[in-house]
């Protein structure tokens, strides 16, 4: 993750992170986001169910309903910001 932050500052490209599998582990993304003034735009959390849909080509959306609104509001913020 540092190399690709590093990278996109320096090609000097708009970015945000998206956490995926969040819940897992400990919060050293989100401290390293924090530290770094990076905006996080979204965690999709670590869920067995999502697994299970991408290994049948299901969309998360689909497998998780209560996601479709947070992932509305993310293409919503990327689309404003390009």
């Amino acid at each position: 993750m540092r190399l690709a932050v590093d990278t996109v500052r320096q090609l000097g490209v708009p970015f945000g992170v998206i956490i995926n599998s969040a819940g897992i582990g400990d919060d050293a993304v989100e401290d390293y986001c924090r530290a770094e003034g990076m905006r996080l735009m979204m965690k999709i959390p670590w869920d067995r169910r999502i697994a299970e849909g991408y290994s049948r080509g299901e969309p998360v959306v689909r497998v998780i309903p209560e996601l479709k609104e947070q992932f509305k509001n993310l293409y919503t913020e990327i689309a404003a910001a390009v």
